[in-house]
C-alpha cells in the first residue's frame, strides 16, 4: 500500500513538472508591449533608443538558475542580422540589474523564419534575406 501511494505521489510530481514547463512559452510583443517591457528594463530601452525599434520582439521564459529573472525580451533587427536577449537579475530577490543577457548573429534561416511572423514591431523587413548576390542594393552586402 505505502509503495503505491509513493508511485503515485511521484507520478503526480512528474506531470506537474511537466504541466509547469509547457505553459511557459514565447510571446510575441507589439511595440507597446515592447515598450512596457522597456519600461522595466533600463538595459533594453537604452538600446532601443539608440538602435531604433527591432523588427521582432518576444518574451521568453528563463529557466535558467538564479540570479535571473523570470523572463528575457529577445529582440530581433533583421538588417543587421543581429539578436539580442535583454534580462534582469536579483539581487536580495530584487530585479536591479538589468543588463544585456546574450548576443548573437542571425543566420539566413533565422531571418527567413522571423521575416514570415506576424506582428513585425519596427515596421517592414528589408527585401533581402542575406543573399548579396541576388540584389544589388542588399544592406549585407554593405556591411561586408
Amino acid at each position: 500500500m505505502r509503495r503505491r501511494t509513493v508511485t503515485w505521489m511521484v507520478v503526480g510530481a512528474f506531470l506537474g513538472v511537466l504541466g509547469a514547463g509547457s505553459g511557459a512559452q514565447a510571446e510575441s510583443l507589439d511595440r507597446d508591449a515592447l515598450m512596457r517591457e522597456a519600461r522595466q528594463n533600463k538595459a533594453l530601452a537604452r538600446y532601443i533608443k539608440v538602435n531604433g525599434l527591432p523588427d521582432v520582439a518576444e518574451r521568453l521564459p528563463i529557466t535558467d538558475e538564479p540570479p535571473w529573472d523570470n523572463h528575457q525580451v529577445v529582440v530581433d533587427y533583421l538588417d543587421i542580422r543581429k539578436e539580442i536577449s535583454f534580462a534582469r537579475a536579483r539581487v536580495l530577490g530584487a530585479p536591479e540589474v538589468h543588463t544585456r543577457r546574450y548576443q548573437r548573429m542571425l543566420t539566413d534561416a533565422d531571418i527567413h523564419r522571423l521575416r514570415g511572423r506576424a506582428g513585425l514591431v519596427g515596421g517592414s523587413a528589408p527585401a533581402c534575406d542575406g543573399d548579396c548576390a541576388a540584389h544589388a542594393d542588399c544592406p549585407h552586402r554593405q556591411a561586408q
